[in-house]
């Protein structure tokens, strides 16, 4: 009996040893990707990057902007584009190009974005390339690279803040449902959503919309090399075609990728054909920011009285519960 279970037996240990050893090898490469920083330089279908010949990076700014990671949530989280572009200063990277297809988000992410692409303009040639849309937030980052190229179709500008402010005391007051308010300032509970504003409230909001509609035409200016005066007449929150924004000088020129790869190559004083160096998360990070409990996922639900920008066809991208 004992002889007859012993092949048995002996199955079920190699079988365990080879589970033991496979769930080894799992932790083992999951602490050495997650050693790694968040994201790496590699070029397309090659190894990771290291030392590899000298390229231009390739950096993607996809959906709405907000701080933090990105999320699947197709958004473009500032602190990893950030990271993306102080990547771009290793010596191999000669140039960057930048794909912006964004409609804005927050005012802090977007200008966060901003400063460090005039920061890294500073060292190597940075173009920003639209295939589709660049507006409000979307195109204040792009107003910081050397150059601007667009689709000739592409949505372009939108230049303008908004901030939402819903107000339920109509809806709480048909149910009988009142929140009672502990604050310990005049203005505690300005954007609170229980309640309207009062006009001296709405006067603060705005004149903070304001100084932030300041300063994104002061970076555009800057960044264009316009003068305030140009880049107030493309305010007002209008929206151009790609063409329209090229006769408006919102942009360089008209044209797809190749085009704006052309061009660095040309700032570069080279006719190298340059590899594109993409810039990749790491295997751990992309598990972790897709797991249900990732506060990397968190979006907001509603209008918070956050000020955006942001262009307004969006807003149901940026607070899913205003959704259809």
């Amino acid at each position: 009996m004992t002889d007859e279970n012993e092949p048995m037996d002996r199955s079920r240990l190699l079988v365990a040893l080879a589970l033991v050893l496979a769930l080894s090898a799992n932790i083992v490469g999951i602490v050495a990707v997650s050693g790694r920083s968040g994201s790496e330089i590699r070029p397309p279908g090659s190894v990771w990057f290291s030392g590899s010949k000298p390229g231009i990076a390739y950096i993607k700014i996809d959906g709405p902007i907000e701080m933090g990671q990105s999320s699947p949530a197709f958004r473009s989280g500032a602190r990893k584009i950030v990271h993306q572009l102080e990547q771009a200063r290793h010596p191999s990277v000669r140039a960057v190009l930048l794909e912006i297809n964004s409609p804005g988000g927050s005012v802090g992410a977007t200008k966060l974005i901003y400063d460090e692409v005039r920061r890294l303009r500073k060292t190597r040639p940075v173009i920003a390339y639209i295939p589709e849309i660049a507006a409000s937030g979307g195109y204040y980052i792009a107003a910081a690279a050397d150059r601007i190229f667009a689709h000739e179709s592409s949505l372009v500008g939108s230049i303008g803040v908004i901030s939402l402010h819903p107000d339920l005391s109509g809806l709480m007051a048909q149910y009988g449902v009142k929140v009672q308010v502990i604050k310990t300032g005049r203005f505690k509970d300005a954007s609170y959503p229980f309640r309207s504003m009062t006009p001296e409230e709405l006067e603060m909001m705005q004149r903070v919309g304001e100084d932030a509609q300041r300063q994104f035409l002061e970076d555009v200016a800057d960044g264009r090399g316009q003068t305030l005066r140009t880049v107030e007449g493309w305010a007002e929150a209008r929206v151009y075609s790609g063409r329209q924004a090229r006769l408006e000088q919102l942009i360089t020129d008209t044209g797809n990728k190749d085009a704006a790869l052309l061009a660095l190559r040309e700032m570069l004083h080279t006719t190298e054909e340059l590899p594109l160096l993409e810039i990749e998360e790491s295997p751990w990070q992309g598990i972790l920011s897709r797991l249900p409990f990732s506060a990397r996922q968190t979006v907001p639900s509603l209008p918070g009285g956050q000020f955006l920008y942001l262009y307004p066809a969006a807003i149901p991208l940026y607070f899913p519960a205003l959704s259809p």
